[in-house]
């Protein structure tokens, strides 16, 4: 579930240290006051946990909860079991949860739920606003525009998923781990969602990571590994988040249907998202620059300006320059794909050529002296995908591979 630094950590400590002496009592003061007054006590510590910066506050605060809950079950029999399923919730290890573990999770909520809503005391409040520091980095960035450039997603959209794995690993830290979860035996949450090790998901990741010849803690193969997840499993809820218009559904519903946390602290994760938007969301819209068809079987692929490939139909996606550090400061201008459909190269403004999937790498133009004072405008790979030709926008011709030149100039 979620791994944060021990500033953040501290941060929340203190919140709860703080809400408890606002509310005037600890459980042990609580035991000479009136039941009804433990119950709300209970009831709204439970909330607050809801709303923590961090797994350790949230654990911290349904204890004290529970605490509160006990108190009231020495005068009415009924909140014993108010107090068993707070404390079955703060007991939620630190990691993506099992189907079975969530209908867990979803009965003792239930029964908290029933119960405080039984004295008029509502037991969850999810649309509250949170003030965090700014967590935004060199990686937040880096997501933002791998999303932005290499998925269907809007605005809005990216930023209720990157919320949640902001939050999930504080920072989009790509090695972040559970905190005080040692391997083995595990599992721990691992990356920027929190992938449970050992667990099919994480081993899933590791096997693409082995396959790029990348180790699993690389930011762009994590990012990589959860647009295939969210693509490949219709339940993790990307139709829901695709119709999503605010960010406070689309937060909810990656919390929900991706991350399945066991607890949620919603308002925490909204306000990353709003963070997140507000610093990216004017000007990261990707314009479309090429259609290109899949000559190994249905469906296209479209280049945006940004590097980002958009895979449709039968077209698989083998990876994007979108978001990547070596390219920075790059346009996308073209791109060209190899005649089995099983790669594909993208060129940049500078002639720079980025291959993708089983296309070679044969040399590019950007750097070069000859290519000084030129710009990029066409790419063109031979019959056999042995090399590729380079237009620039004064008509010269540039060959790589096995590519023949046979003049050029307009």
């Amino acid at each position: 579930m979620n791994t944060f630094n021990k500033k953040r950590s501290a941060c929340a400590a203190i919140a709860l240290a703080v809400f408890t002496v606002l509310l005037g009592l600890t459980p042990a003061m609580a035991s000479q006051a009136s039941r009804p007054a433990q119950e709300v006590l209970a009831c709204r510590a439970y909330s607050a946990a809801q709303a923590a910066k961090s797994q350790a506050g949230a654990s911290a605060g349904l204890r004290s909860a529970a605490g509160y809950a006990a108190i009231a079950a020495r005068a009415d029999r009924s909140w014993r079991r108010v107090a068993q399923a707070l404390n079955s919730v703060a007991d939620v290890p630190d990691a993506m949860l099992t189907a079975t573990q969530i209908s867990a999770i979803n009965r003792a909520e239930a029964i908290i739920s029933s119960s405080c809503t039984g004295i008029g005391t509502p037991a969850i409040s999810f649309g509250r606003s949170v003030a965090l520091s700014s967590s935004l980095n060199s990686n937040t960035a880096t997501a933002w525009t791998y999303f932005v450039g290499n998925t269907s997603l809007t605005a809005v959209q990216v930023a209720g998923l990157e919320g949640n794995l902001m939050y999930e690993s504080g920072g989009l830290n790509p090695a972040a781990q559970q905190g005080g979860c040692a391997l083995p035996p595990g599992p721990c949450g691992r990356g920027i969602a929190q992938w449970s090790d050992p667990g099919g998901r994480f081993s899933s990741l590791e096997a693409l990571a082995n396959a790029e010849k990348v180790s699993w803690e690389t930011l762009p193969v994590q990012l990589q590994f959860v647009w295939q997840e969210l693509t490949s499993n219709a339940g993790y809820g990307l139709a829901a988040l695709q119709a999503c218009t605010t960010t406070a559904c689309a937060t909810q519903v990656v919390e929900q249907d991706y991350e399945r946390a066991g607890v949620p602290a919603m308002a925490a994760r909204l306000a990353d998202a709003n963070e997140l938007l507000a610093a990216y969301g004017e000007s990261s819209t990707p314009t479309a620059r090429q259609i290109i068809r899949n000559p190994g079987g249905t469906g296209y692929w479209l280049l945006s300006n940004q590097g980002g490939v958009y895979s449709y139909g039968g077209a698989p996606f083998y990876g994007s320059a979108a978001g990547q550090s070596y390219f920075n400061g790059q346009t996308a201008i073209a791109m060209t794909v190899d005649p089995a459909g099983t790669g594909y190269w993208i060129m940049s403004a500078n002639g720079g050529i980025y291959s993708y999937g089983s296309a070679p790498f044969y040399g590019s133009a950007a750097g070069q002296s000859y290519f000084n004072g030129h710009i990029a405008a066409s790419l063109a790979d031979t019959a056999d995908g042995g090399g590729y030709y380079i237009l620039s926008t004064d008509g010269g011709v540039y060959s790589y591979g096995d590519a023949v030149y046979a003049g050029g100039g307009v």
